[in-house]
């Protein structure tokens, strides 16, 4: 995805996919990992990548495809460029790329990454919606620092 004229609009379509690849990843490794410990986990983070998935289709809804103002025009939307193009699984089958990690340790440590690129990118999401949306971005952002935590005290233990 190029941005040229960064929307806001096209910004929450790319976190709508997000969480689609999120609940796809998470739903492999459920497979992948099924009667373990770990499909417990992939089972609930799923099922939070639903909800959030929804969050964001409420709020594209409401957003009117208008283009950020010429001040974010220069340095953050190449930021916001970079961080979208970066996204780990930008061009990629999710489930391609998440079946072929059979490894417990290997699938935690992918999955703490997505969840670290993902926050990253709702971070900045923050500073583009509108005031009324700022709480549920927050929300998320939480639901997202919540997903490392424990992908980390997976991954440690």
């Amino acid at each position: 995805m190029h941005l040229g004229k960064l929307s806001l609009g096209e910004v929450l379509e790319f976190a709508v996919s997000v969480e689609r690849n999120g609940l796809a990843m998470y739903r492999q490794f459920a497979v992948t990992f099924s009667g373990t410990e770990l499909e417990k986990l992939f089972d609930e983070l799923a099922d939070e990548e639903v909800k959030h998935e929804e969050d964001f289709k409420r709020m594209f809804g409401e957003v009117k495809a208008e283009n950020l103002p010429e001040t974010y025009f220069d340095e953050y939307r190449e930021y916001m460029e970079s961080i979208i193009n970066l996204h780990l699984f930008r061009g990629k089958k999710v489930e391609e790329v998440a079946a072929k990690i059979t490894d417990a340790n290997e699938a935690l440590k992918f999955a703490l990454e997505f969840e670290k690129d993902s926050l990253l990118f709702f971070l900045e999401l923050k500073n583009l919606v509108d005031d009324k949306d700022k709480a549920m971005v927050d929300k998320l952002i939480n639901e997202e620092r919540g997903h490392v935590l424990k992908l980390s005290k997976k991954l440690i233990s």
